[in-house]
């Protein structure tokens, strides 16, 4: 949607709720998990602050035209509201590469590709794998396929992992 779309959606909720002199609007994208941010907010408090904070569809698109290059392992995709982005395990020269690609959201980056060697470790009956980082970070395929991200709090975000069918249907 566009800045004057959600205006109008935004006056349109604010008549429906008229006895309120403030309202707090968040709208989230489909599929997206609320405890990561809304995609955009319109809050009346009382004015109008109108603020899209993820990608663009156009950004979307952008990002999942983009390629990788070596033998993708696996891959998935994380439906992040400010910073949407799909990882895939690559395999190239004989090491093992996680690459990132992110969409440009317009507030907290240009978009583009995150390249992390990465080194595996068999973990109860997951797959870890370690990166150079300064916060203890590492990701972790579970049970379920899906890859996880830790710290050394815990695990602090989960993908969704993208078959064949749908890397080719959603040109991931």
């Amino acid at each position: 949607m566009s800045k004057k779309e959600l205006r109008t959606l935004a006056f349109n909720l604010k008549d429906e709720r008229a006895n309120y002199e403030k309202l707090w609007i968040f709208y989230y994208l489909p599929e997206q998990e609320t405890e990561y941010g809304a995609w955009a907010i319109s809050h009346f408090k009382p004015e109008l602050e109108l603020e899209i904070m993820g990608a663009s569809g156009e950004a979307y698109k952008k990002m999942n035209d983009e390629k990788v290059s070596g033998e993708i392992i696996a891959s998935w995709y994380d439906n992040d509201a400010m910073l949407p982005n799909k990882k895939f395990l690559v395999k190239e020269k004989e090491k093992l590469f996680m690459k990132s690609i992110y969409a440009d959201n317009g507030l907290l980056g240009k978009g583009g590709q995150l390249i992390e060697e990465v080194f595996e470790k068999k973990q109860s009956n997951a797959t870890r794998y370690d990166y150079e980082n300064n916060h203890g970070e590492y990701y972790l395929i579970e049970e379920n396929g899906n890859l996880s991200l830790y710290d050394n709090s815990g695990k602090f975000k989960e993908m969704k992992r993208l078959s064949i069918a749908e890397m080719e249907e959603k040109k991931y």
